[in-house]
């Protein structure tokens, strides 16, 4: 599919046509930008991008969605350890960026879930989501 996507670089926003299959959660609806074709639906696009790209989720909202996720399809044990979310917050809009709460490290293909079902869930359509873990320390025995 086609459509418009929006680039973070630092401050800078950057509007991208984009050729590929599913970026950044795009839905396919664009149709052909090339060569002249489609031009009066870029802004359609672009508005839907935009206004996801400042999307706030509130936190209670965030944590039930980790919950409910985290329960119906928990990260796989590596090395004996199951990594677990704790809780999340949202960090910053422009981009949307989470910080997860952790036990552990989450593999890229689970964080890569958690990416597309917060796409799919609080509708970030054409926007980058960024994702920070914070991994907790394990306590000291006294």
């Amino acid at each position: 599919s086609q459509g418009v996507a929006l680039e973070a670089e630092g401050d800078t926003l950057r509007v991208r046509v984009t050729t590929a299959k599913k970026a950044d959660g795009l839905d396919g609806e664009a149709g052909r930008f090339g060569a002249g074709r489609g031009v009066d639906r870029i802004g359609k696009h672009l508005q839907k991008a935009l206004d996801s790209w400042q999307t706030r989720v509130p936190t209670g909202r965030l944590n039930k969605f980790l919950a409910e996720l985290v329960a119906s399809h928990p990260h796989p044990v590596r090395g004996g350890r199951q990594p677990r979310i704790l809780f999340g917050t949202q960090a910053a809009v422009r981009p949307p960026t989470f910080a997860l709460f952790t036990t552990g490290f989450l593999e890229h293909g689970y964080r890569r879930y958690v990416e597309r079902r917060l796409r799919e869930d609080f509708g970030f359509v054409g926007t980058p989501i960024r994702i920070n873990l914070r991994i907790r320390e394990k306590r000291k025995r006294r």
